[in-house]
């Protein structure tokens, strides 16, 4: 079925689980296990990214494509934003060029944060996935932001702890 070397946890949302794993995405029936929807990807997710759900689109970080974005409805992919080099192998026979996402992304306002295994911490526009902000913190990003308020927390792998404040 593809559901194996699986690290992500799902997001969950009127009784569906959305996850990714090995290089599909899926949407499974929460009481019975059943898998409703099975979209094959050409890349690999054998990440740890759980997926972001929002009411136009499903993103999800990837093992060597930076950040995707499916279309909600049609499943159809809308965009993809990548990042640069992994400094860390961590998916699975993978090697450079790697743009691996590791993290949850979050979504404030119509902007997604997401660390990345590259070092850097990254504001992606939801509607068209460009770059909108951009942090560079040294060290692979292998925990997802915390949001309050005007404050996003981030740390990274080499134990650094980071707050950004908005005006």
């Amino acid at each position: 079925y593809g559901l194996r070397n699986r690290g992500a946890s799902p997001a969950i949302h009127n009784g569906l689980l959305y996850l990714v794993s090995d290089k599909s995405f899926f949407i499974i029936n929460g009481r019975d296990g059943r898998i409703v929807v099975r979209k094959d990807l050409p890349y690999s997710v054998d990440v740890t990214s759980t997926p972001l759900l929002s009411s136009e689109m499903i993103v999800f970080g990837t093992a060597q494509h930076g950040l995707v974005a499916l279309d909600a409805q049609t499943l159809e992919e809308r965009w993809q934003s990548p990042v640069g080099d992994a400094l860390v192998f961590t998916s699975p026979y993978t090697r450079s060029y790697s743009a691996t996402i590791e993290t949850s992304p979050v979504l404030s306002g119509d902007v997604i944060y997401v660390g990345a295994s590259d070092g850097c911490l990254y504001g992606i526009d939801l509607k068209n996935g460009k770059t909108v902000w951009k942090h560079k913190m040294g060290a692979p990003i292998f925990s997802s932001v915390a949001i309050s308020g005007n404050t996003l927390i981030a740390s990274d792998f080499g134990g650094n702890i980071y707050s950004f404040c908005s005006k």
